[in-house]
């Protein structure tokens, strides 16, 4: 389970930490709030996103051949509950694979529930 902080720098040490970690041919999934997005259509509302957040991103899930796992439900996982015009909603939850995971697991998805009292929706793994 992942919990990546708010802060850009922290977010890099933990990118740095998950890619020195090597199941070597064991399968590894990993999810959790990444607390970024990996494109721009992962964002709805608001101004502009960081490109520099989403490249770090995108180039720890390569250096790591890590797998998205397809998803089943909203497409946003999180949402910062302001009034109508300034709500921005994101998809910062998700569960990545690597290749020994998506062969251990061939039918693995994760759904999107409903969010309830928070801002953002609970991940369930389906195997």
């Amino acid at each position: 389970m992942v919990y990546a902080s708010c802060d850009t720098n922290q977010r890099q040490l933990l990118w740095h930490d998950l890619s020195n970690f090597n199941p070597g041919s064991l399968p590894w999934l990993i999810g959790g709030d990444f607390n970024t997005i990996s494109k721009p259509s992962e964002k709805y509302g608001g101004g502009s996103y960081s490109n520099k957040s989403m490249d770090h991103f995108n180039s720890f899930i390569a250096k790591t051949s890590l797998l998205e796992v397809s998803f089943l439900g909203d497409q946003y996982t999180w949402c910062n509950n302001n009034a109508s015009l300034k709500r921005i909603w994101l998809r910062l939850d998700r569960l990545l694979t690597n290749l020994a995971g998506s062969l251990a697991f061939p039918n693995l998805k994760v759904v999107h529930k409903p969010r309830i009292l928070h801002n953002h929706c609970p991940l369930v793994a389906i195997f």
